[in-house]
């Protein structure tokens, strides 16, 4: 009877210390796009621009528009371990500056657009500011 007891309690503590499974990784990942406008020299126009963001994220909108005087924050979602590409094209504006991707050579692009990368291994936050032209 006592062996058969020692017997039970050691099979329950080799149950016990199984090796902890692995966590299943998220298959998305979240791009968090925040565009912001600024005046020029404080009084000017506000600045305004669109981002296109290759390849399609999953909602399929593909533009992040600011347009008016507050930032705008778009939120999409890729699949996991993907190279998001965003052309960064300013509308009667420049691009003041640009935060959280690897600025790349732009091919063909018209005068004033930039083009960035992120790699989706994560969730990842990019801004872009907008300056506005004085005409």
């Amino acid at each position: 009877m006592i062996m058969f007891f020692s017997l039970l309690l050691i099979l329950s503590c080799i149950a016990c210390n199984r090796s902890p499974q692995p966590v299943p990784q998220a298959s998305t990942a979240t791009l968090a796009l925040t565009l912001s406008p600024l005046g020029n020299k404080g009084n000017g126009p506000l600045g305004n621009g669109t981002v296109r963001l290759t390849p399609n994220p999953q909602s399929g909108n593909v533009n992040c528009q600011l347009v008016g005087n507050q930032p705008i924050t778009c939120v999409e979602q890729f699949v996991r371990g993907a190279t998001v590409i965003l052309r960064v094209s300013p509308e009667d504006s420049t691009l003041e500056s640009i935060n959280g991707c690897n600025v790349t050579k732009c091919e063909g692009c018209p005068l004033g657009v930039t083009t960035c990368q992120v790699t989706m291994d994560g969730d990842k936050g990019v801004s872009a500011v907008f300056i506005g032209l004085i005409k």
